[in-house]
């Protein structure tokens, strides 16, 4: 989760230490629909998970997002190609 939380951090252009799991999403300046893409980007690539446009407005802080990730690794075929 550490490695999630800062890898979105510098995705955001924060320091890691001000993205928790109760941060909200849209607290951040990055995070915009261009910073929404590239955290699915980020997501899809180091992760294996894709997260639909759709499933993000959803979700409202980082916390909610990684749990979001982690779902995915569970669901049933998330991870076949």
């Amino acid at each position: 989760m550490q490695s999630f939380f800062e890898k979105l951090a510098e995705l955001l252009g924060v320091e890691a230490d001000e993205v928790l799991a109760d941060s909200a999403l849209d607290s951040f300046d990055e995070w915009d629909s261009l910073g929404a893409l590239t955290v699915v980007s980020m997501i899809d690539e180091d992760y294996g998970v894709t997260v639909l446009s759709e499933e993000l407005a959803r979700l409202s802080t980082v916390g909610e997002l990684w749990q979001r990730v982690q779902a995915g690794h569970s669901a049933p075929g998330a991870n076949d190609t």
